[in-house]
C-alpha cells in the first residue's frame, strides 16, 4: 500500500499511465488514502501501457494543485520455476514455466546471449506464467542457456540440449521422381531435405528412417547434390544422378491456346487432349504444338459438366476410344442427361 495525504485521486500516474482499471484506493479514518500496488507490481493485465524510465521499477506519481511527488517501486524479478523437458530435437516446443513473465511489450527471451525472436502466430506464446515457442535457434547439438529479461530485470538460467542428428546413409545415389529414398541415420524426425536446392516430399519421419521422393515440379539434371539439415546440424549426402524419363516441352502452351480457369485435360496411350470454351486441343508431338482437334467445345457453365468429366474417365478406363468418349461426353452436356 502507498500512503499519502492531501491530493485528489484522479491524479495518480502508475509506470506513466493514469490510475484506471478499476484500481481503488481507500481513506483509513486519519484521512490516509491507502493504493493497492499488488496487480502493478505482478505486471500482469495491464502492462503493455507501462512506460518504466528506471529498469525493474515502475514510477507513481501525484500530482495535484499543491505540487507533485512521486516513488519508484520495485518490481518482481522473473522467474522460471520448470521446463517441460530437459533434451529437445529441432524446432520441438519448449514450455517454461513460472512468475513474472510480463507480456511481450516487456519481456525478452535469450538463448545463448541471443534474442529469440517471436511470431504473432498460435507458435509462440507468452504471458505472466507460461512461455511456449520452438527451438529454431542457436540449434547445435549439446547444451545451451537459456533466460528471460522482464522489465530490464535477469531471470535465472536454464539448461537444456539438443540432441545430436546422425545421417549414416541414403540407400540410393540415382533414380527418377517415381522412386522412393530412404535415409537411414538417428534422431531423424525433425530432418529436412533438398535435392537440387528443393525440397523434397517427405513420405514419412520416424527416429532412425526418413523416407521421401524427388520434386516433381523440375526437370531432373543428370546430376546434383543431396543434402539435409537439422537447425544448424547440416549434412551433405553427396551427389545424386537424376534419370529424367520424360521428354519436356518448355512452351507447349505459349501463344497456342489460351487459358481458362475451367478446363479439362486427358490423354490416350498417344495424345494430350486439352478442352476449354474455345474447343479441343491434341498436341502434337511431330510439330511440338497445339492443334485444334474439334471446335464444339462442351458448354464450361452447365452443372452437368462434372458428371460428364467423369463419366469421360470412366469409359476411358474400360478401353474404349477417346474419340467416342469425347463425342458421347458433349451429348450428354448438351442434352443435360
Amino acid at each position: 500500500m502507498i500512503k499519502t495525504e492531501s491530493f485528489l485521486d484522479d491524479d495518480i500516474e502508475i509506470g506513466g499511465r493514469a490510475k484506471t482499471f478499476g484500481v481503488k484506493s481507500e481513506v483509513d479514518v486519519s484521512g490516509n488514502l491507502g493504493l493497492s500496488l499488488n496487480s502493478w507490481l505482478d505486471i500482469d493485465f495491464y502492462s503493455w501501457g507501462y512506460n518504466l524510465t528506471t529498469p525493474g521499477s515502475l514510477e507513481v506519481k501525484i500530482k495535484t494543485q499543491f505540487g507533485e511527488d512521486s516513488k519508484l517501486v520495485k518490481i518482481h524479478k522473473p522467474e522460471i520455476t520448470s521446463v517441460n523437458k530437459e533434451e529437445f530435437l529441432y524446432n520441438d516446443h519448449i514450455i517454461l514455466t513460472g512468475n513474472n513473465f510480463a507480456y511481450r511489450s516487456f519481456t525478452k527471451v535469450y538463448i545463448d546471449n541471443e534474442e529469440v525472436p517471436f511470431q504473432s502466430n498460435s507458435a509462440y506464446t507468452l504471458n505472466n506464467s507460461k512461455i511456449e515457442f520452438p527451438l529454431n535457434i542457436n540449434t547445435t547439438a549439446g547444451k545451451h542457456k537459456l533466460y528471460i529479461i522482464t522489465a530490464g530485470q535477469k531471470s535465472n538460467e536454464i539448461e537444456y540440449s539438443i540432441k545430436k542428428t546422425e545421417v549414416f546413409s541414403l540407400n540410393k545415389n540415382m533414380g527418377t521422381r517415381k522412386d522412393f529414398y530412404e535415409i537411414q541415420g538417428k534422431n531423424l524426425q525433425k530432418l529436412e531435405i533438398t535435392a537440387d536446392n528443393f525440397y523434397v516430399f517427405q513420405i514419412s519421419e520416424e527416429d532412425e528412417k526418413v523416407t521421401f521422393r524427388l520434386p516433381y515440379f523440375n526437370k531432373l539434371k543428370p546430376s546434383f547434390k543431396i543434402t539435409a539439415s537439422s537447425g544448424d546440424q547440416k549434412f551433405d549426402l553427396g551427389t545424386f544422378n537424376g534419370i529424367e524419363p520424360y521428354d519436356i516441352f518448355e512452351d507447349a502452351f505459349e501463344n497456342d491456346v489460351r487459358y481458362y480457369k475451367k478446363h479439362i485435360t486427358f490423354s490416350d496411350e498417344e495424345n494430350w487432349y486439352y478442352c476449354n470454351n474455345d474447343g479441343v486441343f491434341k498436341f502434337s508431338l511431330i510439330k511440338h504444338k497445339w492443334e485444334v482437334f474439334d471446335t464444339n467445345s462442351p458448354p464450361f457453365n452447365t452443372p452437368f459438366l462434372e458428371k460428364a468429366h467423369l463419366f469421360l474417365w470412366k469409359m476411358e478406363s474400360q478401353n474404349m476410344q477417346l474419340e467416342a468418349s469425347y463425342i458421347l461426353t458433349t451429348q450428354i452436356l448438351k442434352n443435360g442427361i
